[in-house]
């Protein structure tokens, strides 16, 4: 006997067996990165600029909010207004 390897057909495993493919990544992690040291200056303008943006953006929301609710009351008192302009016409 010899000690010859002898080569195996993939087509034939091919019909029974598949490989599954190797998970693939969907997106980039996006990392935020701070500085190291939390007393250096560097470090303070960075968590300043970040809670200054924070507050424009809420500032931003509530304006936006105050905005929608102001048009809604006006929406709602014309509505008001011709409702009861409607019933005075129709006692008339």
């Amino acid at each position: 006997m010899s000690n010859s390897v002898r080569p195996i057909h993939t087509e034939l495993f091919g019909q029974y067996f598949t490989i599954p493919e190797s998970p693939r990544r969907k997106g980039k992690r996006i990392v935020e990165r701070i500085p190291f040291a939390i007393t250096s200056k560097k470090c303070q303008e960075f968590f300043e600029k970040k809670q200054q943006i924070k507050e424009r953006e809420e500032k931003e929301k509530e304006e936006r909010k105050r905005k929608h609710e102001e048009k809604a009351n006006l929406k709602k008192d014309t509505k008001v207004k011709s409702q009861i302009k409607r019933k005075r016409e129709e006692h008339k």
